[in-house]
């Protein structure tokens, strides 16, 4: 049954308003009929309501048909219209279906009326629903080409079964260089890198597509101007409703800078490793070289072996001294902690004495040293220690890195308001893409499996690092493997003023030496027993304690002169003992000496602002320890007091 419609019938005859109506409720049509017989009150209607048909008398008075039927499809064509008259021949019937009448239908034959008024609104929802459905299409097809539009970076593109292009959003342009006009049409086999091509990845991704619903990779692509880029592609198939393929639509997106991230990433994972490797190496060695020398002392009863185990044991631990000052130093400068004491000063003495220390390491490989070096005072700004290990670091380099027998030179001038140093050698060399690694942490130049040079990897880094903190530089350069290579390092002139940059006041005092009470508190026993023999072979009474509760015990009996405390002591830490100690020992006065394996700076201030006169630095130089107890009939002040 049809739902309800709404009618406007224009009639001026009641009588035939009236048939009409009978005949339509005969029908079961459900209907509302409006009435009018003019022409303004035709248009007022149609105007104010909303109609699903017009039925109109073709002969009117006033207003013919035909009129009514040329006003009607002005305004509102997608309205029926129907002509209910009487017999005016078969050639007006005509001309009213030509002018766009829906029927004609006569009034002696309404029996016909409510199947053509059926048809009639039937054709119209028909017509209607396809209307909707084609301005939906249109919006739909409107909105995704303002979403491939505005997408852009992704790049979107259709191909036709010849995989040829047929549609080219914004993003396309962007990520590939092409312009629409430019590609519409064309294959897709300029961005595919030429070995791709020659192996039909572009045709055997839309055959995989075609097969199985999708085709997805990363691979490397190129631009319009040639520039590689990695990028991911998904590659999918366009049929039509009836499953019919009609082409592919392809999305990529460049992911360069991911595939960099993830590159670095795992490069610094394999550096990662490396450094484990190499520490583990570095920390053996000596570590062998020690306990050797332990064995031979023990079992050997010969006095020259013995001096030499006690020569080799003080390098060796020396030597691990060092490594673990280097890696302090580089989480120094990462963290940008690391300090300098900047004063105006000659820098001749200070590459002289980077020269000395390492002369004994390049003649004991029998190089050609040549040094040449001003005459002249040459004023800087410089912290001379760290200077000083810049050169020392660069001349290790050079001499480990060079063929036993080579030739390695250092000179120094002066260049307009700059301090050049040049360390040259005729060794290994740098390749090209070493270079840019060079000063990295953890590179090496060298990857051989022995690691014959030793070292971590870590020396050119705190150089360049230490020559731009006195606002200069370092740079490198080679013309390659086993053409040798120059490290040059740049400094500004002093302009004539002396200052300390970014430093810390250093706090000097001495102790007593002889006869002093001590007490060594470590968790460490054998550390703590290895220090109390070396201080009673100067003379010392001394106690051990092993923990902060037996410390304090110790101390409360014995009363000692001098404390040295370990910092990392179980349950209460020497920060906290040492507060106890001093207020255990009231009026009497007592030297606190932090011995630690805490040496950061805010380690050092951290342990004089907890009560300690002095902090040294595991494992402790003991001619360091001795320089400290020297005879003074007073001990240092306090800090705070």
């Amino acid at each position: 049954m049809m739902s309800r419609i709404r009618i406007l019938l224009l009639e001026d005859d009641p009588l035939d308003a009236d048939l009409v109506r009978t005949r339509m409720a005969k029908g079961n049509v459900v209907f509302d009929m409006d009435r009018v017989d003019t022409r303004e009150a035709f248009l007022h209607a149609l105007e104010a309501q909303a109609y699903d048909l017009i039925l109109a008398d073709y002969s009117l008075p006033s207003f013919d048909g035909l009129s009514a039927l040329e006003l009607a499809h002005e305004g509102w064509p997608h309205i029926p219209f129907l002509f209910v008259s009487g017999g005016l021949g078969e050639e007006v019937a005509i001309e009213s279906l030509k002018r766009g009448a829906t029927d004609y239908v006569l009034k002696h034959r309404l029996d016909r009326l409510v199947p053509a008024v059926n048809r009639a609104i039937a054709e119209s929802r028909e017509r209607s629903e396809r209307r909707k459905a084609e301005q939906a299409l249109r919006e739909s097809e409107e909105r995704h080409r303002l979403i491939l539009e505005s997408v852009a970076d992704y790049a979107i593109f259709t191909l036709d079964l010849d995989g040829r292009v047929s549609s080219w959003n914004k993003g396309a342009e962007r990520v590939l260089g092409y312009h629409e006009a430019e590609i519409l049409g064309n294959p897709l086999d300029p961005i595919f890198e030429p070995e791709d091509v020659r192996n039909e990845l572009p045709s055997r991704e839309l055959e995989q597509a075609a097969k199985v619903g999708r085709s997805e990779g990363e691979r490397w692509y190129l631009r319009k101007d040639g520039e590689r880029f990695w990028g991911n592609g998904v590659v999918r198939p366009l049929r039509d409703v009836s499953g019919k393929l009609q082409g592919f639509v392809k999305v990529m997106q460049d992911t360069t800078e991911r595939k960099r991230t993830e590159e670095a990433l795992r490069e610094a994972d394999r550096r990662k490793d490396d450094f484990l490797a190499m520490l583990a190496h570095e920390l053996r060695n000596p570590l062998s070289t020690i306990n050797n020398a332990i064995q031979l002392a023990r079992y050997s009863g010969k006095a020259e072996h013995f001096e030499w185990a006690k020569e080799v044991i003080g390098q060796q631990v020396k030597h691990l001294a060092r490594l673990i000052d280097d890696l302090l130093d580089v989480s120094r400068i990462t963290r940008g902690k690391i300090q300098l004491r900047v004063e105006k000063q000659d820098v001749g003495p200070i590459l002289r004495s980077a020269v000395e220390a390492t002369r004994r390491l390049i003649q004991a490989r029998g190089h050609d040293f040549k040094v040449s070096l001003p005459s002249t005072p040459i004023q800087v700004e410089a912290d001379a220690t760290r200077l000083e290990q810049i050169i020392v670091n660069l001349l290790t380099n050079a001499a480990k890195y060079t063929e036993e027998g080579g030739e390695i030179s250092i000179d120094a001038e002066v260049a307009g308001p700059e301090f050049v140093i040049n360390v040259r050698d005729n060794g290994i060399g740098i390749s090209a893409e070493m270079l840019a690694q060079v000063f990295d942490p953890f590179v090496q130049v060298e990857q051989s499996i022995d690691r014959s040079q030793g070292g971590l990897g870590i020396g050119l880094t705190l150089a360049r690092t230490l020559a731009e903190m006195h606002g200069g530089r370092l740079g490198a350069t080679s013309q390659g493997l086993g053409t040798g290579s120059v490290f040059t390092v740049t400094l500004p002139l002093a302009d004539g003023h002396a200052h300390e940059r970014d430093g810390v006041a250093d706090h000097s005092a001495i102790l007593p030496n002889q006869g002093f009470r001590i007490l060594v508190v470590d968790d460490n026993v054998d550390s703590a027993k290895g220090l109390a023999h070396l201080l009673a072979t100067l003379g010392h009474e001394v106690w051990m304690a092993f923990d902060g509760v037996e410390a304090l015990e110790s101390a409360r009996q014995h009363e000692p002169r001098v404390v040295l405390l370990d910092i990392g002591l179980p349950g209460m830490d020497g920060y906290q003992v040492a507060g106890r100690l001093r207020e255990q020992a009231g009026d009497r006065e007592v030297i606190l000496i932090a011995v630690t394996g805490y040496g950061q700076d805010d380690d050092r201030r951290r342990a004089l602002a907890a009560g300690f006169d002095y902090h040294l630095i595991k494992p402790v130089d003991f001619d360091e320890l001795a320089s400290l107890l020297l005879p003074l009939s007073t001990a240092p002040k306090h800090p705070g007091q």
